[in-house]
């Protein structure tokens, strides 16, 4: 459970500020319902040297690929909450005290936070990380999001904890915790 609820961290946090994927093209193919965002800020660019302009828009591309995906990160967070809905339980209770969470939990209102994309130029400050990679962690944090369901989640409830945890912490996003001290990679946020 640990590694999604760090993956989580970043990924929602990254949602609360603009939420971001990309296959790491200085464009991506697809829009605001595709795996990628689409962007004009190029990949090769480090997010600390972006201009101004440059992170304004990216932060708005990102923002508006975090909404396009609100529905994906809602049924994640909603299906690891349902676990808080089974604490004490055991067996087929717990398992539907997981389920009843996730029911109550995906019929409430999503809370949405709006960045400051004018803003966004000083959060990046110190950052490394190129565009492409930053676009890479946040494809792979997705990608894994989108693994985390009700059923993986609530009907694993007894079995060996292994089988119900995706990676939502890849590889791919250790560099950037490394690379963007700034960028909240560690702290929470509000998700969508």
């Amino acid at each position: 459970m640990k590694k999604i609820l760090i993956g989580s961290t970043l990924l929602l946090a990254t949602v609360g500020v603009s939420a971001a994927c990309s296959s790491g093209s200085s464009t991506g193919s697809g829009g605001g319902g595709g795996s990628t965002v689409s962007t004009s800020v190029p990949g090769s660019q480090q997010l600390g040297n972006l201009s101004s302009g440059d992170a304004e828009q990216y932060c708005k591309d990102l923002e508006s690929f975090g909404q396009a995906h609100q529905q994906d990160l809602a049924n994640a967070n909603c299906s690891l909450g349902g676990l808080f809905s089974a604490a004490g339980k055991t067996g087929a209770d717990a398992q539907q005290a997981c389920r009843d969470g996730y029911n109550k939990c995906i019929q409430s209102p999503q809370m949405t936070t709006a960045q400051d994309c004018t803003k966004y130029q000083a959060q990046l400050k110190d950052c490394t990380a190129t565009v492409a990679e930053y676009n890479q962690c946040m494809q792979d944090t997705l990608a894994a999001f989108q693994k985390i369901t009700v059923d993986s989640v609530c009907g694993s409830i007894g079995m060996d904890a292994g089988a119900s945890t995706a990676n939502a912490d890849p590889d791919s996003c250790q560099a950037i915790k490394k690379k963007c001290p700034n960028l909240g990679a560690s702290s929470s946020s509000s998700s969508m």
